[in-house]
């Protein structure tokens, strides 16, 4: 079945203001977008396409970026810890990928040096 719905109809004035207000943002922070953008931390970026990325002097403790596209993000002064979730996050030559081979590494030698 066809349907004949104008755009209007299907995204709402809200919406094309928040567009509008968001094209004028002038500010690089990632947390600042995310509160401009009135997101969840916790949800809004499961699965995200944030390749690229610029994370630089961002807080991203707690956020949830399960099954995220980070590939390439960069970022100087990012504060991050247990509380993120990478969960099977794509982290290829991103600013997360060193620290997670490190983390992966430093956990496989002391399970083998438990074992000796």
């Amino acid at each position: 079945m066809k349907t004949n719905i104008r755009l209007d109809e299907r995204v709402t004035a809200e919406v094309f203001d928040l567009a509008a207000r968001y094209l004028e943002f002038d500010d690089a922070n990632f947390n600042k977008h995310v509160a401009f953008l009135n997101l969840n931390p916790k949800t809004d970026f499961r699965f995200a396409d944030l390749a690229g990325v610029d994370f630089s002097d961002a807080d991203i403790q707690g956020f949830d970026f399960t099954g995220a596209d980070l590939r390439g993000a960069t970022g100087v002064n990012v504060h991050w810890d247990q509380t993120t979730i990478l969960k099977g996050a794509d982290t290829s030559d991103s600013l997360f990928a060193y620290r997670i081979d490190r983390d992966r590494f430093l956990a496989e030698k002391s399970c083998g040096s438990k074992a000796d």
